[in-house]
């Protein structure tokens, strides 16, 4: 990730003011570990807040080393910056595998969020240690513009509900690009996926019905008046 690289250890940070700091870059990755036991928390919380008033953000990552150091006011402050910055592209999170209830409270914000398209979560999708899935399924249904690029091909074998939910997600992606393109290849789309794939798999066939109906309106209208045209003569 490119952009502004911070490192922090302990609570000799905490004293710092960045209320008034103007933070440019909007690409940060920002590291905190504990020293002597003490975690940053007071920094990690400003440094958080700042990014949220500045609310410019287009990639976010933050690396430590254990979540059960984490303070519940990092994990809110980090829910917050991620609400505050709509042009949020890229999340990435990097920690020792420990569940943490900020997780979930992440994946909440992250359901409706405008902008994020890549998420990387390395301690939550340490299947060796085993996985709540459930928050995470429940985040890609709700929000498929997500693309979650570091899950297991262990965890997928393991879980044919969760290997689905990202294909269609992929899939959904996928007709989303489409849209732009020319009215022919659309219809090569269209056409090709009601004939072959229509009655077998209803949802995709929805996803792009939803995705493509002023194309489809078009041609029915067209219809319409073909049809008028030869009913006249």
């Amino acid at each position: 990730m490119e952009g502004i690289t911070c490192e922090v250890k302990g609570d000799e940070a905490d004293a710092i003011d960045l209320t008034s700091i103007d933070i440019v870059s909007r690409d940060i990755e920002l590291g905190a570990q504990s020293k002597d036991d003490l975690f940053p928390s007071g920094f990690v919380v400003s440094y958080f807040d700042r990014l949220g008033e500045l609310g410019h953000l287009n990639a976010l990552g933050f690396r430590f080393l254990d979540a059960t150091s984490m303070s519940t006011e990092v994990g809110g402050a980090l829910c917050r910056v991620v609400a505050a910055c709509p042009k949020l592209a890229q999340l990435e999170l990097s920690y020792r595998y420990t569940y943490h209830g900020f997780i979930e409270d992440l994946f909440a914000v992250l359901e409706t969020h405008p902008g994020l398209r890549t998420l990387r979560i390395d301690g939550y999708l340490n299947y060796r240690y085993g996985v709540r899935l459930s928050p995470l399924k429940r985040l890609l249904r709700r929000n498929r513009q997500i693309d979650v690029v570091n899950i297991p091909d262990g965890i997928l074998r393991a879980n044919p509900e969760l290997k689905e939910i990202c294909s269609t997600n992929r899939f959904f992606r996928g007709s989303q690009n489409v849209i732009g393109k020319l009215p022919s290849s659309r219809l090569a789309l269209l056409g090709a996926a009601m004939t072959h794939n229509g009655p077998s798999d209803l949802q995709r066939t929805g996803i792009l019905l939803n995705d493509h109906v002023d194309l489809l309106l078009e041609m029915l209208q067209d219809k319409i008046v073909d049809t008028d045209v030869t009913e006249q003569q």
